[in-house]
């Protein structure tokens, strides 16, 4: 009797249109999609997210290697003084770990080299900031390397402002793909 019951179900919900335009609209629209590593097309909300997520990291980033850039002698003097006060390390590091899992949290997509981009970002940033909180003494040991080799800091800021202007690229105005 279940099984009666459950045949009737099935013919109850079946298409009343026309299949084959809607598989093609389908097609259609899956083809606009980005896939995933599965093979599988990243939904519009992922897509959305990975967008949003450039749209907010892209232009930090470029405003950061700016200052990094203009600013060169300003951080000379302030990285080395801001690693030798424990408590702003610690809080930065929670804030920034904080900051990390909440983008890794919220976005852990691999399917576009923007959303691979995005979700690494979210990882480095919470591991920097454990590293802050549980080894701030390795984070000294870089800040001093950086200090000593001022093409070093130059060179990581020219790559965070190409970084930052291809995220923002992709979050502003890019195609509905990433």
């Amino acid at each position: 009797m279940a099984y009666a019951g459950h045949a009737l179900r099935h013919d109850a919900f079946a298409p009343k249109h026309d299949p084959i335009a809607a598989n093609t609209r389908l097609i259609r629209r899956i083809d606009a999609l980005p896939l995933s590593r599965e093979g599988n097309p990243m939904t519009e909300a992922q897509a959305a997210a990975t967008r949003f997520c450039a749209r907010v990291i892209g232009p930090y980033y470029i405003v950061m290697a700016i200052t990094l850039l203009t600013r060169q002698h300003t951080f000379e003097l302030l990285l080395p003084t801001f690693m030798q006060n424990a408590p702003l390390v610690l809080t930065a590091g929670a804030f920034t770990l904080i900051a990390g899992l909440v983008l890794f949290t919220g976005h852990h997509h691999w399917s576009s080299p923007a959303a691979i981009a995005v979700s690494l970002t979210g990882i480095l940033a919470a591991l920097k900031g454990a590293s802050l909180m549980a080894a701030p003494e390795f984070g000294a040991q870089l800040t001093a390397i950086t200090i000593r080799a001022p093409l070093l800091l130059q060179g990581a800021a020219v790559l965070l402002l190409l970084f930052g202007a291809w995220l923002s690229f992709v979050g502003w105005f890019a195609k509905r793909s990433a």
